[in-house]
């Protein structure tokens, strides 16, 4: 099945589409190497996080995301609000590094609840007031749109196999 959609970014179709699985009690396990996907984590999708090549993959569960993150996985945005993202050239807010981030959404909770708390005595607090609207940029940006409707079920997605000749004619026009 083929899917484009102008409004909808590739992430926000997968996670349309792992939820509607997982709706259907469908076990769904995701492979990619970009984590805003560990945001769709629970107990029934399983990211499985390409570290390099299909050699170094890492599993990753609600259980083994907090193991690894300290907070739940739904808040990997308020990570990503603080943190930025360099894969989408995203700045996040300066000063705030990964063990501060974590400490922040372990305390706080969420980005609007870590503003609303900042410390203006010092660099990073005063840092989170002035960039603020970049944070939230770069959380809405990270966020997957998992409650718009596609025009497309799960039958048509789940893989059934392949016709070897179809593959081949395939294979043999495109070389």
């Amino acid at each position: 099945k083929h899917y484009e959609d102008d409004n909808l970014e590739a992430d926000d179709i997968c996670g349309i589409l792992a939820k509607k699985a997982e709706k259907l009690g469908y076990e769904v396990l995701i492979y990619t190497s970009d984590k805003d996907y560990l945001q769709l984590i629970d107990d029934h999708i399983t990211i499985e996080l390409i570290k390099k090549g299909l050699k170094d993959i890492k599993e990753m569960t609600p259980t083994s995301f907090k193991e690894e993150w300290g907070f739940d996985p739904i808040q990997i945005t308020d990570y990503k609000g603080l943190r930025g993202d360099d894969s989408d050239n995203l700045k996040g807010i300066p000063g705030v590094g990964d063990k501060t981030a974590k400490d922040l959404i372990t305390r706080f909770h969420n980005l609007e609840n870590i503003i609303a708390n900042a410390d203006t005595k010092t660099k990073v607090g005063r840092n989170i007031i002035e960039f603020q609207d970049n944070g939230r940029l770069c959380k809405r940006l990270s966020e997957i749109a998992v409650n718009e409707e596609i025009p497309v079920s799960i039958e048509e997605v789940l893989y059934k196999g392949y016709d070897f000749n179809e593959i081949s004619e395939f294979s043999t026009h495109y070389e």
